[in-house]
């Protein structure tokens, strides 16, 4: 177990909130006016903290639940990345499995 959450991207999953995680969690926890009020001032946009929103009600508030969203997020980029490479440029299996390497 210890090799598990010490030397796999598991290990993002059980380290403490990152600045960023923690100041959008925070900003998560305000009602969607408040949210889209306080992004206008800041250089970010909303959606992200009224997707978190409505994720926290759903699933709480654990450090692990905060973070499945972006890991969903980041499999979708990949996913659809694959789709790219194959339909768009007609890239092979093996050609797009190596782009798909540095993406990740």
């Amino acid at each position: 177990m210890n090799f598990l959450f010490n030397s796999t991207p598991l290990k993002f999953l059980v380290q403490d909130l990152w600045r960023d995680e923690a100041f959008s969690f925070l900003l998560a926890k305000k009602n969607i006016f408040e949210i889209i009020i306080l992004s206008a001032k800041d250089y970010t946009p909303p959606l992200h903290a009224i997707l978190l929103h409505f994720w926290v009600k759903l699933f709480g508030t654990s450090e692990i639940s905060l973070r499945i969203p972006s890991l969903l997020f980041y499999w979708a980029t990949i996913y659809v990345s694959y789709l790219f490479l194959k339909n768009i440029f007609r890239f092979g299996n093996k050609k797009s499995f190596f782009y798909l390497i540095f993406l990740s």
